[in-house]
């Protein structure tokens, strides 16, 4: 950035001056014109020796500051320069010398000098004139002519001399001008200019006539001009008679015009950054911000597509600090850079470099186009090649308009038809017709009628609507299906029923007619996938209950809205309706005038008339109401025990439902099962209540039952009145169930990814074996294994004895479980069996449930304790088995008989009263079979070592992913499953004996091992 600081302009003739933006103060010098000298016009005759005129005067000098107001333009001052007076002329009628003109610049004025006098007949000698006045200096005077007498002189014939006077100097910057002396005009003083010579003529006695002389003029600025002199009688003589004229021209010297010299400094203009909008096609404005002085300018630039180089644009500053030029030329396509090179105002150069690229709105291109479907009832059509900050215009069977707020951007919401689109960039629009972007949007799939038979094959890309009744009593086999659908609707007057066993599976909402009716049986299933859709009108839901006496109470909760309690089971007796509340317990609802609300549970005893000594099942409850759909969330506070329920008409994932809630719950599910007959011997607060262990437990490592398998497993023997297996993760439709609280509480979220059908999770694709898992009441379902991402492997035990005493705690290895205390894959033992307990022990907790980490380790050990109030014989069992650990040998190792015995066949022993915690340990390996060569193991740079009770292990090139450290009987005594580096350390180790084993698993998989003597 550079500028030309200090500028003066000279002027000579009159015109006006821009001044340059940002200039505010103007340094002024004027002088005025000199005046003529006189002319010389002489008739000759017999009494004449001829004439001269005076010298003009020189003229004055002024100087001062200007000041100058900005305004939106560049400010023009016109201004004045005196022009030099004229010399008197021969022949004329006055001889007299013109004065100078006056010169004016603004406020500043500098007078001219007076012109001098002429030489005539009666005048013979011109008067000079006076030097202008006034201002800062005065002009020099011009001299006056003289004549000398006559003189005869026989050499040369002289008979007189004529002497014209000289002009007066102009004045300077610091000196008034010089007079004028003689016929010598005034000398020059500084600054200023000397005034013209006069003239002399000799009178001579000839016969040929000498020239008249003129005056010189007088120099610029405003030197005065000298006189001029004339001839007499005798010059001549042989040209002329008596009374004639001479022919020759006597003119005073013309005045020095006058001058103006103005000096000020001119900024410099800078640029600190430059915005505009996006090009329009080829023409686009650029805002400059900078020191910009009002006014006016030109803008030099250079454009790099189309290459061009010295473009000028002019630019109106109206407000100090901002202005805008136009740029053209730019590409139709693409981008361009302009780079501004120079800002000039008037003659104020400043030279900068800024500059700023356009990218033009291009024509939008399709990247994807999505049709209407189930999934989406909509179109989309998502749109690349955008400018952020821009706007999509859309025209077609509907118009609107989209901010541009990424790239590429989908736009939602479009029905079927035909759509162009355009973009702008900020400033303008891809509006030409080859930069219209066409999009088609197909129809979405077409309905499908049930009118006594299919139209066409429902999907679940499909509406379909129920215009007659179906499965009302028919035996069409077509109608006894399961139906997917995109949505459904139900006529006025048809009637609806979906079998047991059978489903209806949503993307989006049901209707019903309210003078129509959908109905689902136990165990039937409706499955919505979409938490958004909203649906109408009233299903009808029948639940069958597992074989009940009449003091038996089942656990419930309402899958449809407006159910009461009372409703559902109008003959259980008036004061035997419950809900649980966390604070304080029970809490009776009389006459069940309690409205069920979603996501609650609730308990609700047998109907009055049922026998209090034979089971059977009821099969009069039903749910008359609007289904529930999506998200339903309930705040817990911490710590307490909540009676919850599945909300759906369908069975739902405890998996999915612990995982979503993991910070909420402490991880455990309890589930009523009705194994234990009602005793009036057992402690309580009415006279027939239930032991603890009617509860059946659920985590994400499994589920524990509170009875043994029968293996005939017929669910529907009223004599078994019994729930036997064990809960496998399927909630059935209105199953309620407890659950715990974490330490923080919080809100809990039931939705439709949770829900469970033909092997699926609605939304994250996860699968099930059984196919339609919704029949397990007061249980989750039967024993079945998840086929998705999470490994796990269990072992189930079983404490029983010969007169029905039981007790089961499950063992897992489980993805993401650790080998610590963690609720999702732990479960407490609550000791809610005043007979009998059994569980595992880790970090001094007694768990039902016990999930420990990846990998299965061979050498693992656990510890089992137990408590009875019964003494006598029991025995030890594997109920059942899954993953490595079905095939897997399993050691129960009895220390108090010092005996290890193989589970394939239950373990006998007699215990006495009380509790024991150090008699048994479930191991995976035969103690007494010595260690295989094959527990040591080399891999290339693993390096383990021993010294001073230090064992120190290194990895040359992987990073050590876990150790383990066994002792020679095979029992775990040291492990760590986070290490993540390449080398450690381990000290202070509590083992019994020295002869150790240590593995060390590295992240590429290997396993490297060594026995140490510690």
């Amino acid at each position: 950035m550079s500028a030309y600081s200090q500028t003066t302009k000279t002027f000579t003739t009159s015109g006006e001056l821009e001044v340059p933006a940002g200039v505010t103060s103007l340094s002024v010098q004027c002088w005025g014109a000199g005046g003529g000298g006189g002319g010389s016009n002489e008739l000759l005759t017999l009494v004449s020796l001829g004439s001269a005129g005076g010298g003009g005067g020189g003229g004055a000098y002024n100087q001062g500051n200007v000041v100058v107001t900005s305004i939106p333009t560049n400010v023009r001052i016109s201004y004045t320069v005196g022009q030099g007076g004229l010399g008197g002329s021969y022949g004329s009628t006055t001889l007299d010398g013109l004065a100078g003109g006056q010169t004016i610049f603004s406020s500043i004025t500098a007078n001219g000098g007076q012109g001098g006098g002429g030489g005539t007949l009666l005048v013979r000698a011109g008067a000079g004139g006076n030097g202008g006045l006034g201002g800062f200096k005065n002009g020099g005077n011009g001299s006056s002519a003289y004549l000398v007498a006559i003189n005869l002189n026989p050499f040369n014939l002289q008979i007189g001399l004529n002497r014209s006077g000289g002009g007066g100097g102009s004045a300077g910057t610091v000196l008034n001008g010089n007079n004028a002396s003689g016929l010598t005009g005034g000398t020059a003083v500084a600054g200023g200019a000397a005034g013209g010579n006069g003239s002399e003529k000799q009178l001579l006695l000839s016969l040929v006539a000498s020239p008249n002389v003129a005056g010189s003029p007088g120099g610029s600025p405003g030197g005065g001009g000298g006189g001029a002199t004339g001839g007499g009688l005798v010059d001549g003589l042989l040209n002329g008679v008596l009374g004639g004229s001479s022919s020759d021209v006597s003119n005073g010297g013309n005045g020095g015009n006058g001058q103006i010299k103005v000096d000020y400094t001119c900024p410099t203009y800078s640029i600190s950054n430059l915005t505009a909008d996006a090009a329009c096609v080829q023409t686009s404005t650029i805002q400059l911000t900078g020191n910009l002085p009002i006014g006016t300018y030109t803008v030099t630039y250079n454009r790099s597509a189309p290459s061009a180089i010295g473009l000028t644009a002019t630019m109106v500053v109206e407000a100090a600090g901002t202005g805008i030029i136009d740029v053209v030329g730019l590409p139709t396509a693409g981008s361009s850079t302009i780079t501004i090179t120079e800002l000039k105002s008037v003659d104020c150069i400043s030279v900068v470099n800024a500059a700023i690229t356009f990218d033009r709105a291009e024509k939008p291109t399709v990247a994807i186009t999505t049709h209407p479907s189930c999934a989406v009832p909509k179109g989309t059509v998502v749109l690349n090649n955008l400018v952020i900050g821009g706007t999509i215009y859309q025209t077609g069977i509907s118009s609107a308009s989209y901010p541009i707020i990424e790239n590429p951007q989908t736009i939602t919401g479009l029905d079927s038809g035909n759509y162009n689109f355009v973009v702008s960039n900020g400033i303008c629009s891809s509006l030409t017709v080859s930069d219209i972007t066409s999009v088609s949007i197909n129809n979405p799939p077409p309905a499908i009628t049930w009118n006594g038979c299919w139209d066409g094959v429902p999907t679940l890309e499909n509406k379909v609507i129920f215009a007659e009744s179906y499965n009302d009593d028919s035996e069409n086999l077509d109608e006894n299906t399961d139906i997917e659908a995109c949505s459904c609707e139900v006529n006025s007057g048809t009637h609806v029923t979906f079998k047991t066993g059978r489903y209806l599976k949503l993307r989006n909402e049901l209707k019903v007619d309210a003078n129509g009716s959908l109905t689902f049986e136990n165990n039937a299933s409706l499955v919505q996938m979409n938490d958004d859709s909203e649906n109408e009108g009233k299903i009808i839901y029948g639940r069958h209950t597992k074989p009940v006496k009449r003091y038996d109470f089942t656990y419930w909760s309402s899958p449809v809205e407006g159910q009461t309690l009372k409703n559902l089971s109008p003959n259980t007796l008036y004061d035997k309706y419950y809900s649980f509340n966390p604070g304080s317990g029970w809490q009776i609802h009389y006459n069940g005038n309690k409205e069920m609300m979603p996501g609650e549970g609730y308990i609700i005893r047998a109907p009055q008339s049922f026998s209090i000594t034979d089971p059977a099942v009821d099969d009069k409850p039903k749910f008359d109401g609007k289904p529930n759909n999506g998200e339903i969330k309930k705040e817990l506070s911490g710590g307490l025990v909540y009676l919850l329920g599945n909300p759906y008409p369908s069975a739902m994932s405890a998996d999915a439902f612990l995982a979503v809630n993991a910070t909420q719950l402490e991880g455990t599910l309890y589930f009523w099962t009705h194994n234990s007959p009602p005793s009036i011997k057992v402690d309580g607060n009415a006279i027939y209540n239930y032991t603890a262990n009617d509860y059946a437990t659920y985590n994400l490592t499994g589920g524990v039952a509170t009875h043994a398998t029968i293996q005939d497993d017929d669910e529907n023997d009223p004599n078994d009145n019994n729930n036997l297996s064990v809960p496998s993760g399927n909630i059935a439709t209105a199953q309620g169930f407890f659950a715990q609280a974490s330490t923080a509480g919080g809100e809990i979220i039931f939705n439709n990814a949770m829900r469970l059908l033909d092997g699926e999770l609605m939304d994250d694709g996860q699968e099930y074996d059984e196919v339609r898992d919704n029949s397990q009441f007061f249980k989750l379902g039967r024993t079945s294994k998840s086929t998705n991402s999470v490994d796990k492997n269990r072992l189930w035990l079983n404490l029983s004895n010969a007169q029905g005493a039981f007790k089961q705690t499950l063992i897992g290895y489980i993805t993401g479980a650790t080998n610590g205390y963690e609720g999702r894959f732990d479960g407490m033992s609550y000791d809610g069996n005043q007979y009998l307990d059994f569980y595992s022990i880790n970090q001094g907790t007694n768990l039902s449930i016990q999930g420990r980490a990846l990998p299965f380790q061979k050498q693992d050990s656990i510890v089992l304790g137990y408590k009875t109030t019964i003494e006598g014989d029991f025995q030890i069992s594997i109920d059942h088995a899954d993953g490595v650990l079905a095939s897997q040998k399993v050691f129960l190792e009895d220390k108090l008989l010092q005996i290890l015995h193989d589970l394939k066949e239950p373990y006998s022993f007699t215990t006495e009263k009380g509790i024991f915690k150090d008699r048994f340990v479930l191991r995976y390996l035969d103690k007494n079979v010595a260690i295989e060569d094959t527990t040591a193991v080399e891999v290339e740079g693993v390096l383990i070592s021993t010294n001073d009770k230090v064992i120190k292990i290194n990895s040359a090139t992987e990073v050590i992913d876990a150790i383990y450290i066994y002792d020679f009987s095979g029992e775990l005594v040291y492990s760590d499953m986070a290490v993540d580096a390449v080398g450690t350390t381990i000290s202070n180790l509590s083992v019994a004996h020295p002869a150790l084993i240590i593995q060390v698993v590295l992240a590429n998989g290997k396993k490297a091992s060594k026995k140490i003597i510690y």
